[in-house]
């Protein structure tokens, strides 16, 4: 029901509204507003038609200074610079900083001693004869070619 009353009500929106317009008198506009930047939009518009080097000049350097102006962003996650030396809290975070290891991030560096594999890589034939045993398995040629991109790319 409450679809229902939608559905009317954006018909009824729509052609009745539309309807109405199409059947009332048009009125010419009254431009005020518009024309008081006239003069504006012409010399806009022909700076933009006539001097495309200049407009390339201005965009490769604001784009230079927008990459100067990345380049010196500093971000700063510390912060007991925001507290006087006086105070408890600052006191209490150099501390945490000094003697318990901070807030710092450490990167971990992790070696594993490396491991012979002595397993047997299955040939393409035997992986698909294999698969081809199994009762679900009939269509091996997807598998068959992830394994060539896998041994390609030296994953296995």
């Amino acid at each position: 029901m409450m679809s229902t009353g939608i559905s009317v009500s954006l018909v009824l929106a729509f052609l009745l509204f539309g309807a109405i317009n199409v059947t009332r008198k048009k009125l010419a506009p009254i431009r005020t507003f518009e024309n008081s930047f006239s003069n504006l939009q012409k010399y806009c518009a022909n700076l933009a038609l006539n001097s495309r080097k200049i407009i390339y000049v201005v965009c490769v350097l604001v784009v230079c200074f927008g990459v100067y102006g990345i380049s010196k962003i500093k971000v700063e996650n510390s912060f007991i610079g925001y507290f006087k030396e006086s105070t408890e809290i600052r006191q209490g975070m150099q501390v945490i900083d000094t003697k318990l290891g901070g807030t710092i991030p450490v990167d971990v560096i992790v070696k594993f001693k490396e491991q012979k594999q002595d397993k047997k890589i299955p040939s393409k034939m035997s992986l698909k004869m294999s698969l081809k045993a199994m009762p679900r398995m009939r269509n091996t040629g997807l598998i068959a070619i992830t394994q060539g991109l896998l041994r390609r790319f030296m994953i296995i």
